[in-house]
């Protein structure tokens, strides 16, 4: 109504200015000022516009409620990206200017973006710009972190495999320089959000001492609004999560305390974080949460590239949250069926541990007290299978019993080899001699005749069968030391 009053008055004084001269220029004067006012108070309305949560539509169009377009109609909104992804909340007008075609350019503030609209005939074209975050990449233990400058959250994390001695920036992203075991070094490459490099994770640590930092502080107050601040701010530590679950679960809010436990599942993390999550919804007394878990490291443990079929050492398992320990207290602890999913990531994944047949001849026990002896039968065949070509075949100590036997076999090669040399001396020695007489003896012609000294020697009378049962004496010799001093440090690394 407002803005066809000033469209009226427009024509009026337009009519009125064309009848004289003096009059026509007066009328012109007052028709330019009538437009800025009408202008300026168009400007006005539009500032007024109230703008509805967004709420895009499937074909990518809204619309905004409110005066200034069109008297007070809805306008509609079109989207030159097909399906914006505005946060929830109102948009805030921030300035508003008229074109010279009577439309309005509106900028509008939606929390981390900025869209820029032009009005026309009651329609509006946007363009959405949006204002990336301005992230901080810094150390974290066997991580890197990615920080957001201005409100301290961490968005992103990028696991290594073992702790971050420095981070360099470059010229494409940054450098870091990890130390997975002491005396090694290793270089990653963070380039667009990604690791260039394969990560192995070593047996540190420090893996497990990253993860675990953020949720065993001292809770101050009260613990659903400590925890959901401390996931808030992390929003790349499960556990965090899990600690809110459980605090959202005593204050009895049952459904905050299912979402919360959904997002410690949703977090994309290592195999060995996700084992550390299924450890913490053991001890809740949440079975089924703990299996999706187990599954979560299952499927992250073969797409890293993991080998079901390496021997790993009890060091090795610890560092990755040590599953072994946690099905063997919950076979301590009467909880058998609990143990027996443990069991089955271990079968799946690692199963050539020291001390593996032992563990699971003790499942195929229980599953015989179970009466479930079509399964326990399974799980022997498996143990008989699993020991086939390998030193575990011998037992918990088979890699003691091969060092003893390896160290045994080279010394009886080594005295059969010098007592053959003495024997074969004892026999060549008188022919050796007499064909040494002529160039001064045995000794004497070494320096009057070297040569002929040389092609004298006594390994030039051995037969080629001496010869050759020498050689393999002397390389069983070589051989069994190798693999004492192997088998010895194997064993080691394997405690």
């Amino acid at each position: 109504m407002q803005q066809g009053s000033i469209l009226c008055a427009v024509k009026c004084v337009t009519k009125w200015g064309t009848r004289g001269g003096k009059s026509a220029i007066l009328g012109i004067v007052i028709r330019f000022v009538i437009i800025w006012i009408g202008l300026l108070v168009s400007s006005s309305l539009a500032q007024s516009l109230e703008v509805s949560p967004w709420l895009p539509a499937p074909d990518g169009r809204t619309t905004l409620s409110g005066i200034g377009f069109e008297a007070t109609s809805t306008v509609a909104l079109s989207f030159n990206d097909p399906r914006p992804m505005l946060p929830d909340g109102k948009a805030v007008p921030t300035s508003i200017q008229a074109d010279a075609q009577g439309g309005f350019r509106l900028e509008l503030k939606v929390s981390e973006a900025r869209l820029s609209l032009t009005a026309k005939s009651g329609v509006l074209s946007a363009s959405l710009v949006r204002t990336p975050p301005q992230l901080e990449f810094l150390a974290d233990g066997s991580s890197i972190v990615a920080k957001d400058a201005s409100n301290g959250k961490i968005t992103q994390r990028f696991y290594l495999s073992g702790q971050v001695k420095t981070l360099e920036p470059t010229a494409t992203g940054y450098r870091a320089t990890v130390q997975p075991i002491a005396g090694v070094e290793e270089i990653f490459l963070l380039e667009n959000g990604k690791i260039l490099e394969r990560v192995v994770f070593a047996p540190s640590s420090a893996l497990l001492e990253t993860v675990n930092r953020g949720w065993r502080e001292k809770v101050i107050g009260d613990p659903v609004a400590f925890w959901r601040e401390k996931s808030n701010l992390d929003n790349t530590n499960p556990l965090l999560k899990v600690q809110l679950g459980l605090a959202l679960q005593k204050s009895n809010q049952t459904e905050a305390a299912k979402t919360a436990f959904s997002q410690a599942l949703d977090v994309n993390v290592p195999f060995y974080v996700s084992l550390r999550v299924a450890q913490e919804f053991e001890k809740a007394n949440l079975p089924d949460l703990a299996d999706t878990a187990l599954a979560r490291a299952k499927v992250n443990y073969a797409i890293s590239g993991y080998d079901p079929g390496f021997a790993v050492s009890k060091t090795v398992l610890a560092a990755w949250s040590n599953p072994l320990e946690t099905a063997k207290s919950l076979f301590k602890s009467n909880n058998p069926k609990r143990a027996e999913a443990w069991l089955a990531y271990l079968r799946d994944t690692s199963p050539h541990f020291p001390g593996a047949g032992t563990v699971f001849l003790e499942y195929a026990v229980w599953l015989d007290g179970q009466n479930r002896a079509g399964e326990a039968r399974q799980v022997r065949e498996f143990i008989t299978d699993l020991d086939k070509g390998s030193v575990f075949r011998f037992g918990d100590a088979g890699l003691i019993r091969l060092s003893a036997f390896a160290l045994a076999g080279a010394v009886v090669a080594l005295v059969a080899f010098l007592l053959l040399q003495f024997v074969l001396l004892l026999k060549y020695w008188s022919q050796q001699t007499k064909d040494l007489m002529p160039f001064g003896g045995r000794f004497g012609a070494i320096g009057r005749a070297p040569f002929t000294r040389l092609r004298h020697s006594l390994p030039a009378y051995y037969t080629f069968t001496e010869k050759l049962v020498l050689l393999v004496l002397l390389l069983t010799t070589v051989v069994g030391v190798g693999v004492w001093q192997y088998s010895d440090q194997a064993d080691k690394w394997l405690k």
